[in-house]
């Protein structure tokens, strides 16, 4: 019973995270497609920019490697 209804809210889990995680890869990516710096390329292919996000979502990234920040 505890089974059951632990794979269904993580089945549910998934598909919601996927939908999202889909979504801003796609704002991501539009945002930044037309950006003339040469830095920053983690947007600039769908597919880089979903698994740049899904790097996001696990605390694995870091931004300043790919944009040079100048103060």
């Amino acid at each position: 019973m505890i089974y059951k209804m632990i794979r269904g809210d993580m089945a549910r889990f998934g598909i919601i995270y996927s939908i999202v995680l889909v979504c801003f890869a796609q704002a991501y990516y539009f945002l930044f497609q037309d950006i003339e710096q040469t830095s920053i390329t983690s947007f600039r292919e769908p597919h880089v920019a979903l698994m740049t996000l899904l790097q996001m979502t696990l605390g694995d990234f870091k931004f300043t490697k790919h944009l040079k920040v100048r103060v």
